[in-house]
């Protein structure tokens, strides 16, 4: 499981995380055009909404460190059946990935945080 990410991508990927964080959701439309989630051209206020239901759902209860990926990885997959939406191949494999490794990781320690 492994895959190449370039310094763009990587720079969009913190600038993801942080507005995640932040909750700013229509500047995570637009990091996720930067990855190539999104059509350049979107318009990303449209995303917003959906967006923000994600990752909503994937922080529940206990914000960013309580992060689920399999939670991300089906909610995408689902907003991808509503509207322009692709997940790129690399990121598919960062999200497994991470999916894998925190299923691992919290079979041992059950207070495990990837974050």
């Amino acid at each position: 499981m492994m895959t190449s990410v370039n310094d763009q991508q990587k720079l969009a990927l913190i600038q993801m995380i942080t507005h995640m964080i932040v909750k700013d959701f229509d500047k995570l439309a637009e990091d996720m055009a930067n990855l190539e989630f999104l059509p350049k051209d979107a318009n990303y206020s449209d995303y917003t909404p959906e967006l923000a239901k994600v990752f909503e759902h994937a922080i529940q209860g206990g914000g960013l460190k309580s992060v689920d990926f399999d939670v991300i990885i089906n909610d995408l997959a689902e907003l991808s059946q509503k509207m322009p939406f692709k997940i790129p191949p690399y990121m598919s494999l960062v999200l497994r990935s991470l999916s894998v490794l925190q299923g691992i990781a919290l079979t041992g320690d059950e207070d495990f945080s990837i974050v």
